[in-house]
Formats: structure tokens, C-alpha cells, sequence
């Protein structure tokens, strides 16, 4: 019995996330955020999806955070709080396209000071290599692939 428990488990940690209610709408507001209200925006929307997939956006959303901060230690707080949220996601979720397309867009657009450049071209390059097979909307992997295509 404990074997094909450890079977079970070990099956069930190789699946793909699989998509929840109300990540449609996390991803949408998501791809437009830009202004204090488009952030607000995508919190209100992420109290409303209970699952573990959101946390990426989440996390990004805790970093862009200190973009609408004057005071300078509170944006490094919510720099780094986002930060350690997506990186731990990722640890946990390595083959998440979602976690990466939003790791790629962060990074993309850090300061350079803040030295959060490491994994640009890694998770470009395993974005283009997994798109095809992920548990996506096809909408959304288009999307997904006009971005990084731009840059």
C-alpha cells in the first residue's frame, strides 16, 4: 500500500498544473498593468482565485508595488518580498510557463541595481521549447509569445 502510494505521488508531481477558475481573468489583468489602478485592479481580481497557480501573479503584482512607493525602504520590501514569493513558486513549479513568462517580464524591466537579471534568456528559452505543450488557452500562449518576440 505505501508503494503505490509513493507511486501515486510521484505521478501526481510530474502532471502539469492544471488550470483554475479565474486564471483568465488574473492573466488578463495581469497583461495590463500599468497604472496604481490596473494594480488594484489585479489584487482584487487575485482574492477572488483560490489556487495555487495565482501566486506568481501575486508576486509580481507584491514587487510593482514599490513602483507606487516614494518611501525607499518599503520598495525594497515589496521588491524583495515578491521576489523570494516567484522565486520559492518556481523551485516548487519549475515547469510553470505562467511563472516563467512572469519571471521573464520582471526581470526584463528591474533596474539594474537591483541585480534581478539572472534568468532572462533561460526562461525565454524554456518559454519557447514548452509553449507549444502547455496546459494553456491557445489565446494566451499567443500572447505569451508577441511579448517575448518583441524583445
Amino acid at each position: 500500500m505505501l508503494y503505490k502510494t509513493i507511486i501515486l505521488v510521484a505521478l501526481m508531481s510530474l502532471q502539469p498544473l492544471k488550470d483554475c477558475p479565474g486564471m483568465t481573468e488574473v492573466r488578463a489583468a495581469f497583461q495590463v498593468l500599468a497604472s496604481e489602478a490596473d494594480l488594484q485592479h489585479l489584487f482584487d481580481v487575485l482574492k477572488q482565485v483560490n489556487c495555487e497557480e495565482k501566486t506568481p501573479f501575486l508576486a509580481v503584482a507584491t514587487m510593482r508595488q514599490a513602483h507606487f512607493t516614494s518611501w525607499p525602504f518599503k520598495k525594497m520590501s515589496y521588491f524583495k518580498e515578491g521576489k523570494t514569493m516567484l522565486e520559492n513558486y518556481i523551485k516548487l513549479h519549475p515547469d510553470s510557463i505562467d511563472a516563467r513568462y512572469v519571471r521573464y517580464l520582471s526581470q526584463r524591466c528591474m533596474p539594474s541595481f537591483l541585480n534581478y537579471h539572472d534568468n532572462l534568456e533561460e526562461d525565454k528559452s524554456f518559454i519557447l521549447n514548452h509553449i507549444k505543450s502547455a496546459q494553456l488557452p491557445e489565446d494566451y500562449k499567443s500572447t505569451i509569445l508577441k511579448t517575448i518576440s518583441e524583445n
